[in-house]
């Protein structure tokens, strides 16, 4: 009896202290934090702008006309320098066709510049421009502009006439042919003094 009651009692005792020291220690096991997934930026769902069309380019560029050989002639009348008569020049033009395209789109202009370097015993300078002349076409809007070595050895100041200036008072008509790809201007301009400027240039082919 005695045996018995010791056994239950050692029991009773092994259940308390179980319940009371828990399981034994097994190593900390630290369970993983929680973190916050972190944002990434979404692609842009957002069509992109569309970019102007580029202007379109013609297939073939407009010749300047850099380098051709060119013979120019003019006449001076009314002038105020002493600077009437004839003049003639021969040699490379700086320009003779469209010299603008690249800086305006511009297809329909026309540019004769004369010379390329220097300048001759008679023409030191000529520029002519217009913003619409073709071949084929005339216009009374353009500019000219002359520098002249007279007989004598003066350089008067050049001769310009501006049809196309606003409010200007000078007059013109200028024609551009072409034939044989050889170019030819005529021109026949005046200012409001009344001095003039007949001028015929050709250019050759290229």
């Amino acid at each position: 009896m005695i045996g018995r009651m010791r056994a239950a009692f050692a029991v009773a005792v092994l259940v308390v202290m179980s319940a009371c020291g828990g399981s034994p220690a097994t190593g900390d096991l630290t369970e993983p934090l929680e973190t916050e997934p972190v944002a990434t930026a979404e692609p842009n769902s957002a069509a992109p702008a569309e970019s102007a069309a580029p202007p379109e380019t013609p297939s073939t560029v407009p010749d300047d006309g850099n380098g051709r050989s060119a013979n120019v002639s003019f006449v001076l009348s009314g002038t105020t320098t002493q600077a009437d008569g004839s003049y003639t020049g021969s040699g490379a033009a700086r320009f003779c066709g469209n010299a603008v395209f690249n800086l305006t789109g511009n297809l329909r202009e026309f540019s004769f510049e004369f010379p390329l370097d220097g300048g001759g015993d008679q023409v030191r300078d000529v520029t002519f421009s217009a913003d619409d002349l073709v071949p084929g076409a005339t216009t009374d809007l353009f500019h000219i502009g002359v520098g002249v070595k007279t007989a004598t050895g003066h350089e008067p100041p050049a001769l310009v006439i501006d049809t196309a200036q606003a409010g200007s008072d000078d007059s013109g008509r200028a024609e551009l042919t072409e034939s044989a790809g050889t170019t030819t201007l005529t021109l026949d301009a005046a200012d409001e003094l009344g001095q003039s400027i007949q001028m015929t240039a050709t250019c050759d082919p290229r």
